[in-house]
C-alpha cells in the first residue's frame, strides 16, 4: 500500500493526488521541497513527510499522514476504484515479489548517512592533502626519514614541542604549516611534522606566544617546578641555550606563582 511509505517518513506524488491535492499544487511542491534521493520500490524522487505537511498549512493543501491515506484507499476500493500503488514522484508501479526493494530509510537515518559520507569526503581530502605535502617536502628537501635526522638538521617535531609544554592547538595557531615533514612509522598516511629551531625560537620570543602560553600552562595546572624542568632538559636536549631560549619560558613559568585573585 502506498501509505506503508509514510510510515517511513516518505511522501510519493500518488500519495499526494490520492488525498485530493491538485496537479498545480504538487508540481509546486516538486519546486519548493528539494528531492531525496531514497530508494522507493524501485524509484528515486521522495519527500521527507514533515517538510511536506509544513508545505501544505501553508498552501491550504490536505495534511498528509498513513491514516488519511489508507482512508482514501479503502473509499475507492468499495466504488470499485483501483487504489493507487505508486511509490515515486514519477509515479511507476511498485515493483512486487522477490524483486522487491527493501523500504527507504527513515529521514534521521538519511541525514546519518549524509553526515557520515560528509565526514568520509573530509578524511579522504585531509590524506590527499597530506600526500601532496609529502611530495613537496620531498622535492623541496625538508624530508626527514627519522626523528634524528631531522633533529641533525636543526629541526624539531611537534613531539619535541609537546615536551617543551607545546600543545597541537598552540602549535595550529602559532606556528602554522610546519617546516618540513618525515615518515610515520605508526600511521604513514599522517607524517611527522617538523619545525626549524630559529622558527620556533622567534614565535616564543613574541607577545603572542607570551600571552597564549601563560594562559595553557594555568588550564592544564602545570606546576613551576615541572615546567620549568621540561625547558632546561629540552634546551639541553637540542642545545637551545641563550636568552631568546630561556626568557619567554621564564617569564610564563614566574606568572604561575602570582597569587589568584
Amino acid at each position: 500500500m502506498a501509505s506503508k511509505w509514510i510510515e517511513q517518513g516518505w511522501v510519493s506524488t500518488n500519495d499526494l493526488l490520492l488525498l485530493g491535492w491538485s496537479k498545480d499544487s504538487v508540481a509546486a511542491l516538486k519546486v519548493a521541497v528539494l528531492e531525496r534521493n531514497v530508494n522507493l520500490g524501485g524509484m528515486s524522487k521522495a519527500r521527507d513527510l514533515n517538510e511536506v505537511n509544513s508545505w501544505a498549512r501553508n498552501n491550504g493543501e490536505p495534511i498528509v499522514s498513513s491514516k488519511a491515506v489508507r482512508e482514501r484507499e479503502r473509499r475507492s476500493t468499495r466504488t470499485g476504484r483501483k487504489p493507487v500503488t505508486g511509490t515515486g514522484f514519477r509515479g511507476s508501479s511498485q515493483t512486487t515479489g522477490l524483486s522487491q526493494k527493501p523500504p527507504p530509510p527513515s529521514p534521521a537515518a538519511f541525514q546519518a548517512a549524509q553526515a557520515d559520507a560528509a565526514k568520509q569526503a573530509a578524511q579522504a581530502a585531509h590524506r590527499q592533502k597530506r600526500t601532496v605535502q609529502s611530495f613537496q617536502a620531498q622535492t623541496a628537501g625538508s624530508w626527514f626519514e627519522s626523528k634524528r635526522d631531522a633533529n641533525d638538521a636543526g629541526f624539531l617535531s611537534a613531539v619535541d614541542l609537546k615536551d617543551r609544554l607545546w600543545t597541537d592547538t598552540l602549535m595550529g595557531k602559532l606556528l602554522g604549516e610546519p617546516d618540513g615533514l618525515g615518515h610515520n612509522y605508526y600511521n604513514p598516511s599522517t607524517p611527522v611534522r617538523y619545525w626549524t629551531k630559529d622558527h620556533v625560537l622567534n614565535v616564543e620570543a613574541s607577545a603572542d606566544f607570551s600571552n597564549a602560553v601563560a594562559t595553557s600552562l594555568s588550564r592544564r595546572k602545570i606546576q613551576w617546578e615541572t615546567g620549568l624542568d621540561a625547558i632546561v632538559k629540552s634546551n639541553q636536549d637540542h642545545g637551545l641555550s641563550g636568552r631568546l631560549s630561556t626568557l619567554p619560558w621564564s617569564l610564563a613559568l614566574a606568572a604561575l606563582l602570582r597569587p589568584k585573585d
